[in-house]
């Protein structure tokens, strides 16, 4: 079993290292080169090789296809193959098969039976055969891209059939039990087969890097994770292999950081000054919250003494001469914002008056500690400089006001596009779930076609049929509309401006609304009104419950349309 506990933070950097990094919010991982991954077979000879395929527990037994034994086709398959890349000068069978290209596709592969005078079908069969079990024994091991594009369902399930005895069937349960569907635990089966492919090691020897470095090389290759990546750190979190409770987007987020960490993100050069900024902030970041001292720590490491360095390199010490103030004073009024334009720094009086407080706070300090006597020297920032601080914040309030002035009158129109758009997409909905599939049917003078994916067609799949709703627009190059979700997204999008409208609420207090914020019940003795400890009342039909609270506003309707589902899909 191994522990999530090798997560990986940015590191550190000390002053005096370089440009300071870029802080993302989740974690981001190095992709090490592939020269340096091998298999345990890389360099057995070629008869070696040979002689190891039939060892693997899932050799084929004497079974015949058209004449001949299957383990023959394969071993003749893998043998071409080995040839082929003895033709490479390097050393071991992993180092040939990356100088031959074939982790760019396996099209290389198939060219070596150009010449062979039998049906492609079965020259196509004994090269895949041959791969299939080069890549299952490991003897070279391939990349995540190669391993996409191979779409070898045959070769993922016999991964599979490696798992040790109980695990697939464990993991199959713990998808189940935390909602996933049955397509994406096949998706995520996928995944961890090719992390195994890749890595050349067993599934208990997979870790959460393992992962975390699969999400990298699909936002290398493709700008997101491949699909099943999340998939396959939940089921590997249920057979154990991950000692994690977090799900993967969890685990990929820093948190918060180390003090020390927040001020050599701006790279001080000082490393006196930048041990001192560390010792204050620390004593400064239990009385506030992280969001603030997380803006303290950019105006005092950032703003403030970053850019002192920055046009004045060598300084060192707090006790700044006129011209180094005066001069940081003006390029506070300023500031690039990331589109490379000039602004005007509405909070520069802010910035002033927390320096000030930076250096008031050591003065004070140092009758306390002696650490401090050596920094307490007089403020370069004076009382006088926060004059006009009153007339920015009008300046603010009065910006606010307007903005509500030029938006409100628009106001009626969202509303009414909200409802409009909810009403239209139940309408299609229903028209298309009234509609047997392969049909057509004809709303708002558009006729669409009723569609059914062709993974939910397999009646040997788990997941034969969908509760989703797909259709497409006649002679329409569009891809297909999941009506479904639409329809969903168009019901949250008028309950969201339905309850800022009606509450008031600020966005972040909505995001952490429940349903208890919306059920409440009456006792029948005292007429106490109390907290439902439900999920919903039991009135409606929507995949669940009703949202049907005695505060519901009047004008809100209250049909299947208004209803919530306690799935984790509904709750946003």
């Amino acid at each position: 079993m191994t522990r999530q506990g090798s997560r990986r933070a940015n590191s550190v950097r000390r002053a005096g290292t370089g440009s300071a990094p870029a802080k993302p919010l989740f974690i981001e991982h190095d992709l090490k080169a592939d020269k340096e991954r091998v298999g345990p077979h890389d360099h057995l000879t070629r008869d070696e090789v040979l002689a190891l395929l039939p060892t693997s527990p899932l050799w084929p037994q004497r079974t015949y296809s058209r004449g001949m034994w299957t383990g023959t086709i394969r071993l003749a398959g893998a043998a071409k193959i080995l040839d082929w890349l003895l033709t490479f000068p390097e050393d071991g069978w992993q180092g040939r098969w990356l100088a031959a290209g074939a982790d760019q596709g396996k099209e290389l592969i198939l060219a070596l039976n150009e010449d062979d005078p039998r049906c492609a079908e079965s020259k196509r069969n004994e090269l895949m055969m041959g791969l299939n079990s080069l890549l299952i024994s490991r003897v070279v091991l391939p990349r995540y891209v190669f391993l996409r594009g191979y779409k070898a369902m045959r070769l993922f399930k016999d991964v599979h059939q490696m798992f040790p005895a109980g695990q697939l069937d464990r993991m199959r349960d713990f998808g189940a039990e935390i909602g996933m569907t049955p397509r994406h635990i096949d998706e995520g089966l996928r995944v961890i087969s090719s992390i195994i492919l890749h890595t050349g090691r067993d599934l208990a020897q997979l870790t959460a890097e393992d992962v975390f470095y699969l999400r990298a090389v699909g936002r290398r290759e493709t700008g997101e994770a491949y699909v099943g990546t999340h998939s396959a750190w939940d089921l590997l979190r249920g057979a154990g292999v991950i000692d994690s409770k977090d799900t993967l987007k969890d685990a990929l987020r820093h948190g918060q950081r180390p003090t020390a960490e927040l001020v050599d993100a701006y790279n001080i050069q000082s490393t006196q000054v930048r041990n001192l900024l560390v010792r204050y902030l620390e004593e400064r970041r239990p009385g506030i919250d992280y969001g603030t001292f997380r803006g303290l720590v950019r105006e005092l490491a950032g703003v403030f003494w970053a850019d002192i360095e920055a046009h004045h390199p060598g300084i060192d010490t707090l006790r700044l001469p006129d011209e180094v103030v005066d001069g940081w004073k003006q390029r506070l009024v300023t500031y690039v914002n990331k589109s490379g334009e000039v602004k005007e720094r509405r909070s520069r009086i802010d910035v002033m008056m927390r320096v000030r407080g930076f250096y008031l706070d050591i003065q004070e300090w140092a009758h306390e500690d002696p650490f401090w006597v050596q920094w307490a020297v007089p403020s370069p920032i004076t009382r006088g400089d926060g004059a006009g601080n009153h007339k920015i914040i009008k300046q603010t309030t009065s910006r606010m006001h307007q903005r509500v002035r030029e938006r409100l009158p628009h106001l009626p129109v969202l509303l009414e596009t909200a409802e409009r758009v909810h009403r239209e997409a139940v309408a299609l909905l229903e028209a298309a779930r009234a509609t047997p599939f392969n049909e057509t049917f004809e709303h708002g003078e558009t006729r669409y076609l009723r569609v059914l994916p062709k993974v939910n067609q397999v009646p040997s799949r788990l997941d034969h049929g969908s509760p989703h709703v797909y259709i497409k627009e006649v002679d329409s190059t569009e891809r297909r509309i999941n009506q479904s979700l639409v329809e969903d997204d168009a019901f949250w999008a008028w309950a969201i401006i339905e309850t800022l409208r009606h509450t008031g609420v600020r966005a972040e207090e909505l995001t952490e609304l429940t349903h208890l914020a919306l059920v409440s019940y009456k006792l029948p003795d005292t007429n106490e009104v109390v907290r439902s400890s439900r999920s919903f009342p039991p009135r409606a039909t929507r995949n669940g419950y009703c949202w049907s609270a005695p505060n519901w506003p009047a004008s809100w309707p209250r049909s299947s349309s208004a209803c919530a589902t306690p799935t984790a899909g509904k709750s946003r």
